[in-house]
């Protein structure tokens, strides 16, 4: 075979095989979960202070976003649906405004140290589903704990909790 020929065809099969293989390609994409700490900070929330974490997707037109999951660590603590009020689970019950008007915000009203973790946000629509994550720390002020000696034990005890 003809050096040209092969390479004509090794084109043709590389668009076919992306063709085949990635149909949904204008689809829902998740194209980053993003953090905002009431000090600005984008990396980390300090213990005790809110923050907002955002998922910021691109729909298609005829796409039309029916639900969205957040997940920390593998387990749902956040759950958007078209039509229902949010829901907050896990370690967000009780600590993000469930009256937030963004469909894909969380609002932390209070970090604490057990919401540290891998923030997964899955959007799902009429026509499939897409996902993305963060990892998110919390930093504690040393000056909020105290330690104490417990039978020649160090334990970290929250003072501010």
């Amino acid at each position: 075979m003809p050096f040209k020929m092969k390479k004509r065809l090794f084109a043709w099969f590389s668009v076919t095989f992306l063709l085949i293989i990635s149909p949904n390609v204008s689809g829902v994409g998740v194209s980053k979960v993003h953090l905002l700490s009431d000090s600005n900070k984008t990396e980390y929330i300090l213990h005790g202070e809110g923050a907002t974490i955002t998922c910021h997707y691109i729909l298609d037109p005829t796409e039309n976003v029916t639900a969205i999951h957040w997940m920390k660590d593998g387990e749902e603590v956040y759950v958007w649906r078209l039509g229902q009020k949010p829901l907050s689970k896990g370690v967000l019950k009780g600590r993000v405004n469930e009256n937030t008007l963004s469909t894909s915000t969380i609002e932390v009203k209070e970090a604490h140290m057990d919401m540290h973790g891998t923030y997964t946000c899955k959007v799902i629509t009429n026509k499939g589903t897409a996902q993305n994550e963060k990892y998110i720390m919390i930093i504690v002020d040393y000056n909020d704990y105290h330690i104490i000696v417990d039978r020649g034990t160090q334990v970290l005890e929250d003072s501010v909790i």
